[in-house]
């Protein structure tokens, strides 16, 4: 992690001021223990909100320029309402003892982990299988959408749009494949309160089990419900 900028840590630890500790360091030949020790704190805190699932890489930014700050002797880091360490953003830091000031100290988090990432080049509708894929780690905050991370999660899919070899599998690249085509005979279970009843009918699209469909009745009644296998599934 790459060390706060100075005239933060100044600003900041210049007056025996010991990061979350509460304790007054008075030495100033020690200014570079106490340093270390407010970067260490401050990191810390971050560390803590995000977790330990991912691996993170955070780096501290720059103050505005001529940002003077009264003697403190205790402060706090805090997350400010609405805030997400990701990527570009903000972490607050409160004076408790010595002073009433409350900052903003700009910040970027970067967040890596394990994605599915093409191995080849696929084009929409082509089945995914285990070689299509691989696990790679790649920066999630520099993903846009979800990725997807379970191998397991794409069998019965297919491609919903063209990929390259080397790119990230997002949620949005696949969708499930049909099971059920326009045309295909589906029974059609409509359940209540003390009643079941089941017709017959055909479908009028694709559908995956699971996902809604249209189905016309033998008697001629367009319904929609339910897949699940060849039934259609109504409750009332």
């Amino acid at each position: 992690m790459k060390k706060l900028p100075s005239p933060f840590v100044h600003a900041l630890l210049a007056f025996g001021l010991f990061l979350l500790s509460g304790v007054a360091t008075a030495a100033a030949d020690q200014s570079g223990t106490r340093e270390a020790a407010g970067q260490d704190a401050l990191e810390s805190f971050v560390r803590e909100q995000i977790g330990d699932r991912h691996r993170a890489e955070i780096t501290f930014g720059q103050l505005p320029s001529g940002t003077k700050l009264a003697p403190c002797r205790k402060i706090q880091p805090f997350l400010p309402r609405g805030t997400r360490l990701w990527g570009r953003t903000r972490i607050g830091v409160r004076c408790l003892a010595g002073a009433n000031w409350t900052i903003a100290m700009p910040m970027e988090v970067r967040i890596f982990g394990e994605v599915l990432v093409a191995t080849r080049a696929m084009r929409a509708r082509a089945s995914l299988s285990a070689n299509d894929v691989e696990l790679r780690e790649m920066e999630l905050t520099r993903l846009n959408g979800k990725p997807i991370t379970d191998p397991m999660s794409i069998d019965g899919q297919m491609m919903a749009r063209n990929i390259r070899a080397g790119q990230p599998l997002m949620s949005y690249h696949v969708r499930t494949e049909p099971t059920v085509s326009p045309g295909d005979p589906i029974r059609v279970e409509i359940k209540g309160r003390g009643f079941s009843v089941v017709v017959n009918g055909s479908a009028m699209g694709q559908g995956s089990d699971g996902q809604p469909l249209r189905v016309r009745t033998d008697a001629g009644k367009v319904i929609v419900g339910q897949l699940h296998g060849r039934t259609v599934e109504i409750s009332m």
